[in-house]
Order: structure tokens, then C-alpha cells, then sequence
């Protein structure tokens, strides 16, 4: 790997040689730890193979994939080199993204379509989203800044509500009275953390006072009542209602988390919550505010002028 820098041009891909070194010496401080990253795989098993050989299946005729979004154009390569007389069928939805570190030029959708014969190549584009009421769908395309149509489904509902407090406790008192409002009146309500640490100390703070379960791995029987769930787990699931715990600036100030602020988001079907330990954050700035209501607890709020 230090010799790559002489042997092609890394400006050609995008990449600095200082950015190279850099990762270079992650690699290989993950090595020493007996570790390997999940970006990092893909390249030890084509290395592994190229050095001790592999059998291809060419029994298998089509490999369909779900979730595209979370695999890299390497690992469909990968996939395409142990399957190479398969066609190849892609399912995903590139705005939830949500393992997307940074910004790129191209978009995935580009980077594998150069994996592929164009001529045998056809993509088929679903604009019309089917889970979300259309107040919802419309505040979540708000978050993602959609350049092409979605269509919500003709379903109405309440406009997304939006909370800003002043601290962690006082948060917590709008999601247990959040909570249960909605409980009344859906079969599943989802508080969704961007994190297990954020999840853990929401489940702390309710377990004492409402019947509540913390979702802690993916194969997790899911019940009917309240739940908290970190964001990797609730990915590709949907709720009745959805409170979205601490979208603040501080928790979502990075361009790269607009995807997964909009898979949280949209995981609710009839009623949306959003709190703010604080303002919110950055990534809500371009929704026009008539789609949602925003309430602002905050002491600072109240203090006479």
C-alpha cells in the first residue's frame, strides 16, 4: 500500500496522499489490535483470494440484494467476482444511508452502474412513498432537500411536531408525556436514539414511570407498547408513531447525518415527534415551517424582554 502513491495517480480517485497515509496507518493500527473494519474486509478477502485462489458459483443464476445503500461499489465488485454469471438485481433507497461517513462526488447509484454492462443495465426509479402519512412524507423529503419528486400517498394526518427544550431532563418529561399520549391511540410507538449510549439513558430516565422496552440487538422480538430503539436497529422497520430523541445541533451537525436523520424520521407512519436537548439541529433549516409545529420550551424562550 505505500507504493500505490508511485504507481497510479490517487488524484485521479479523489484522494490525497496525505488522506492515503492517514489510512494507511489506521489499517494498520487495526491489524496489530487483531481487528478489521467492515470497510476494510472486502479488500482481505480479494487479496485472500487472489493469493490462495477461489471457485466462483456459476450455478447461481440471480443474487438479489436489499439495502443497497449500505454496500460499497467494492463490495458489490466483490459479490459480482463469486457470482459472475448471476444477474443482479438492487433494491434500496440511497437517502438512507445511514453508515455514509462523507460526502462524495458521485453518487452510489453512479459508482455501480460502472460495475455493469449499460446496455444490460436498466434502472427503475419508485417515487411514491406508501408508509407515511402525506404531512410526514412531505417534512422528511424537508431533510433530505429531495432534488427528484417523491409523491406522499394520499393519506392525511397531523403535521410532525418538533420540541425544543431546555435540558436532558426536561426533554425527557416532553417524551414521557409524548409517549404516552400516543400510546392511547397506536399499536407501536418507537422513541429512536441516534445511539445505544443516548437510547440506554432514555430507558433510565422512563422505565420507572411507563411500561417501556429498550431494544438492544437486531433479532429482538418487537411487541406490541412503547419501545426505545438506536437507529441501526430501527432501519428498515416502520412504527405507528415515531419520537425522535435529541435531533439538537450538537447531536446532528454533520452534513453526512442528514440520511440517517431522515431514516429516523420516516420510520413513522401516523404521528411524528421530534425533540432537541436545545435548538434544533442545522439539517430541519430548509423545512418551510408550515409543515411542522415547532414548540420551544426553552427557559431563554421565556425570559422577559
Amino acid at each position: 500500500m505505500q507504493t500505490v502513491p508511485k504507481l497510479l495517480s490517487l488524484e485521479k480517485f479523489g484522494i490525497q496522499e496525505s488522506e492515503w497515509q492517514t489510512e494507511i496507518k489506521r489499517l494498520v493500527a487495526s491489524l496489530n489490535d487483531n481487528k478489521l473494519a467492515q470497510e476494510d474486509v472486502v479488500f482481505y478477502l480479494d487479496l485472500r483470494d487472489r493469493v490462495v485462489g477461489k471457485e466462483a458459483n456459476r450455478a447461481m443464476k440471480f443474487l438479489f440484494i436489499d439495502e443497497i445503500q449500505d454496500y460499497s461499489p467494492a463490495q458489490i465488485y466483490y459479490l459480482k467476482t463469486l457470482f459472475p454469471s448471476s444477474r443482479f438485481t438492487l433494491l434500496g433507497d440511497l437517502n438512507q444511508a445511514i453508515f455514509k461517513t462523507q460526502e462524495k462526488e458521485r453518487t452510489l447509484l453512479e459508482e455501480i452502474k460502472d460495475l455493469f454492462d449499460p446496455e444490460k443495465t436498466e434502472v427503475i426509479r419508485l417515487n411514491k412513498s406508501y408508509r407515511s402519512t402525506e404531512q410526514i412524507t412531505n417534512f422528511t423529503k424537508g431533510i433530505i432537500q429531495a432534488k427528484e419528486e417523491i409523491i406522499p400517498f394520499a393519506r392525511e394526518g397531523e403535521l410532525p411536531e418538533l420540541i425544543e427544550t431546555e435540558n436532558f431532563v426536561e426533554m425527557m418529561e416532553n417524551v414521557y408525556e409524548q409517549a404516552n399520549k400516543l400510546a392511547k391511540k397506536s399499536n407501536m410507538v418507537a422513541i429512536i436514539g441516534k445511539n445505544q449510549e443516548i437510547c440506554e439513558a432514555a430507558y433510565l430516565s422512563l422505565y420507572k414511570k411507563m411500561k417501556v422496552r429498550l431494544v438492544h440487538f437486531e433479532h429482538q422480538k418487537l411487541q406490541e407498547g412503547v419501545m426505545i430503539i438506536p437507529s441501526y436497529l430501527a432501519k428498515g422497520l416502520e412504527f405507528d408513531s415515531v419520537i425522535v430523541l435529541d435531533a439538537s445541533k450538537e447531536a446532528y451537525a454533520l452534513e453526512e447525518e442528514r440520511t440517517l436523520l431522515y431514516t429516523i424520521c420516516s420510520r413513522a407512519m401516523h404521528d411524528l415527534v421530534v425533540t432537541s436537548n436545545g435548538s434544533k439541529s442545522p439539517l430541519f433549516s430548509e423545512i418551510p415551517e408550515e409543515l411542522y409545529r415547532l414548540e420551544n420550551k426553552r427557559h431563554s424562550s421565556r425570559l422577559p424582554r
